[in-house]
């Protein structure tokens, strides 16, 4: 490990910070790390072949909270009401049943009445939403683990398969109840709820990933043996080429599925029986390993040469240095 004694004053910290608040004021509306975005969250690997970046905290995954709810309240917005006009059979009750001379019964009336609706009903909207933040807590909540979530997952398929060749037999009826009971929960609402809350996560989204962009950054330059680690462009830690490789480690399997391979880059000894370091939060963690296992895999000889010349040149220097001394003497 080393250190640099490089230190920016104040004003460039927050210089550095605003820049990269508009470089990625984007993850605003379309959190993710594809695209035109991919740079801001994921990082970069250069042309020159510098490989760069960052670790975010957990809070990163709102992402999908963040933009369904964009969409919602777009969706509420825009939904526009439909209006048809159609007949409405009103049953007479068994009181004017009663009150009909001579035994007959009483005649159902038809009346035309005008109905007004949206076009996309606001359930539909709705739970998306919901399902969405409900989602984004079980993930944030624990981390699942590949026998955990198979076990959950293996179970909510089993239910559900039971459901579908219990429905298919015809013994039971069962999805066509659970629709009409979900239909009925009050879940509609406006779209101010969707727009404050992706509004201010929104806004907290570019803050964080603007300042993880200066303040948790890995970078391995296009000629060089260390893997620097940066905290406002000072390197406090630097992990060395040889003996070492790498792997992905994904302790919840749900990040990793469900939002762009969130999970932890290991690095082991020669052997990987020993974990010498843990790099935690990355996007695509799996794609960084393999790059910095092919990266680590062999030294750069441009340096390596120069390092030998020098200590070459040192050594020269030396000997002449002591020859001069003898012939003095």
């Amino acid at each position: 490990m080393s250190s640099s004694e490089y230190k920016i004053g104040f004003g460039q910290k927050i210089a550095a910070l605003f820049k990269n608040f508009l470089g990625a004021v984007g993850l605003w509306v379309f959190p993710y790390p594809i695209f035109l975005f991919k740079r801001a969250l994921a990082g970069r690997a250069g042309s020159d072949g510098e490989l760069e970046f960052y670790c975010h905290p957990r809070f990163a995954i709102t992402s999908h909270v963040i933009f369904i709810g964009w969409l919602v309240s777009i969706g509420f917005l825009l939904n526009p009401t439909v209006t048809a006009t159609g007949e409405v059979v009103d049953s007479p009750s068994a009181a004017q049943v009663e009150q009909v001379e001579g035994g007959e019964a009483a005649k159902a009336k038809k009346t035309e009445a005008t109905v007004t609706r949206k076009l996309i009903p606001e359930q539909l909207l709705a739970w998306p939403w919901l399902l969405a933040i409900a989602f984004t807590l079980i993930a944030m909540g624990r981390d699942w683990e590949i026998i955990s979530s198979i076990l959950v997952g293996g179970a909510i398929m089993l239910v559900f398969a039971g459901m579908v060749i219990l429905e298919m037999t015809g013994d039971w009826s069962l999805f066509k109840p659970i629709y009409e009971i979900t239909k009925k929960v009050p879940v509609s609402m406006e779209w101010g709820g969707p727009f404050v809350l992706s509004l201010f996560l929104g806004f907290l989204y570019v803050l964080m990933a603007s300042y993880q962009r200066v303040d948790d950054v890995w970078r391995l330059p296009a000629h060089g043996n260390l893997l620097d680690h940066y905290r406002f462009e000072r390197s406090d830690s630097s992990i060395s080429k040889g003996g070492k490789t790498f792997r992905a480690d994904w302790p919840c399997m749900l990040k990793k599925w469900f939002f762009f391979g969130y999970g932890n880059i290991l690095i082991l000894d020669a052997h990987s029986k020993r974990t010498l370091h843990c790099i935690r939060g990355v996007f695509f963690a799996h794609r960084h390993a393999e790059e910095l296992k092919t990266r680590f895999a062999t030294t750069d000889a441009t340096l390596v040469e120069a390092e030998l010349a020098n200590e070459a040149a040192m050594d020269d220097d030396l000997a002449e240095s002591e020859i001069s001394e003898d012939q003095a003497l």
